[in-house]
């Protein structure tokens, strides 16, 4: 896939949503794509986390603590956690991620996600997103 068609699969990506074009294709240009096999973990609880993954195909499930708590198709996307909070300090993944179909993943390692956020602004976009995500989920949790 060229990195324009990774950019435009990028931008259905509710993470990315306030990136630019410019910045989606910059963000493209530092990944690869790697095909997991149905019934592969692709992440594991408890393990370092390296890597941040964008599903472009396929679907996987979220386990966590034995359950699963979720259930992930394409644009769907994991490891943001572990790796945001390693630019800091190491931590474990959150959850164990598991193709349930043959998955094509956009992956980016730490090191290029860690560049990545520095450059263009998108720290500042990623930031905005996720705090809008979270002040969303917490209103619908208020009595």
């Amino acid at each position: 896939m060229s990195t324009r068609e990774t950019a435009e699969r990028l931008s259905t990506v509710p993470l990315f949503e306030g990136c630019s074009g410019r910045q989606l294709r910059h963000i493209a240009g530092r990944g690869h794509e790697v095909t997991y096999p149905a019934g592969k973990a692709i992440t594991e609880q408890g393990r370092f986390g390296d890597h941040f993954f964008v599903i472009l195909e396929g679907s996987a499930r979220v386990v966590r603590n034995g359950r699963t708590v979720n259930k992930l198709g394409p644009g769907g996307y994991f490891g943001e956690i572990a790796l945001l909070i390693s630019l800091m300090e190491r931590t474990p993944r959150t959850a164990t991620v598991v193709a349930e179909t043959d998955v094509r993943c956009f992956v980016l390692s730490k090191s290029e996600f860690r560049t990545v956020i520095y450059e263009q602004n998108i720290a500042v976009n990623l930031l905005h997103t996720m705090a809008r995500r979270l002040d969303s989920a917490s209103k619908r949790s208020e009595p």
